[in-house]
């Protein structure tokens, strides 16, 4: 590969055994640095974890605003759970493109439906300060509890499936998830405060432990690429670093337009394998690689406050007529959900006394 120009590569790798069975096992291989692509700043505050969709868009915790951003090219964004989120650091996508957050200060999940809408809050009572999240091609939620020292499991539903890494982890800030080519399931956890990334398996057995010849200091995001290589946001360091399946460094990426990290937090890859990093204290998001997805705009702020101006100047010349016909609407629909919940309350009196 050192004849490569530099770039992001697709590698086809095939394996015949004795009786021709056939495998073939396709990688993302990075050859030198990976190329500038983007650089999107102003828009954040203090940007954590971050995520992308199918589509191109990113979505990051904009931890000091209390919300997502979700994010085009160009900085238009729509910000969603702005009246729900508390210092939110994680944030995940399962396969239906419904949004996980890691509320930190809430010491729960809030799950959203695609279009911003809350649909449930998950994890309640099971932890202290969670942090980055992952959600696995199952709907199984995998997240970093950073007070309580451990990585909670969840079903789908929210039920506790599992609890990994109890009196093994120090601080844990992220974690990702990993499937080797024989189907077998690890997890990576940054290990913040032991300066290492901690391997388990599925069912919490401790397999690895990787410190970089003890380079590191405060791991925060990492990702896994389908080949076992490594990226983490090395954040005192002001660094990102990628390592090969052996625990080395192969590549060092510490500025961006000239300017240098500031304690970088999140990374993740798009569906093109691109990297974007959230640099924190720049309050920035950069990507790196060979070509960004197509993305298409998001309307603009002032695009947004235009539309709600007019809605409202809508709402403001609307008849008197049809203004009481809509409140008494609402308060019909109030009156009905009252009687609906005391008639439930009754019958279950009711089928109280009967045993």
């Amino acid at each position: 590969t050192t004849t490569l120009p530099e770039g992001i590569y697709t590698l086809r790798l095939t394996a015949v055994d004795k009786v021709f069975n056939t495998r073939i096992v396709t990688a993302k291989v990075i050859v030198g640095v990976p190329k500038f692509l983007l650089s999107i700043h102003d828009k954040l505050s203090h940007p954590d974890k971050l995520t992308v969709d199918k589509d191109g868009y990113i979505y990051v915790a904009d931890r000091e605003n209390d919300s997502i951003k979700i994010l085009d090219h160009k900085g238009n964004f729509i910000r969603i759970g702005q009246t729900i989120l508390s210092k939110p650091e994680g944030v995940a996508l399962d396969e239906e493109e419904n949004i996980y957050v890691g509320s930190r200060n809430k010491s729960v999940i809030e799950k959203f439906d695609p279009n911003g809408n809350h649909l449930a809050t998950l994890g309640q009572g099971f932890f202290n300060k969670v942090c980055g999240l992952k959600v696995d091609e199952n709907g199984k939620i995998i997240a970093a509890d950073r007070n309580q020292n451990l990585i909670r499991i969840f079903e789908p539903d929210g039920d506790l499936y599992n609890t990994i890494g109890q009196n093994q982890l120090d601080k844990p800030e992220d974690v990702d998830i990993w499937k080797d080519t024989q189907g077998n399931i690890f997890y990576y956890v940054a290990n913040r405060n032991e300066d290492n990334i901690k391997v388990f398996t599925e069912n919490g057995v401790l397999v690895r432990i990787i410190d970089c010849a003890k380079t590191l200091t405060k791991p925060d995001g990492l990702a896994v690429t389908q080949n076992g290589q490594i990226l983490i946001a090395d954040s005192n360091n002001s660094r990102v670093v990628k390592l090969d399946k052996y625990g080395n460094i192969t590549l060092t990426i510490n500025f961006a337009e000239g300017k240098g990290f500031n304690h970088p937090k999140g990374i993740c890859f798009d569906i093109l394998g691109n990297l974007y990093i959230a640099d924190s204290m720049n309050k920035r998001i950069v990507v790196f690689g060979t070509k960004l997805p197509e993305v298409a705009d998001l309307p603009s702020e002032e695009e947004l406050a235009k539309v709600k101006e007019e809605k409202q100047k809508e709402k403001d010349n609307q008849p008197d007529w049809v203004k009481q016909s809509l409140e008494r609407q609402k308060q019909n629909k109030e009156d009905k959900e009252k009687w609906d919940i005391f008639g439930k309350d009754k019958n279950k009196g009711k089928n109280e006394n009967d045993i």
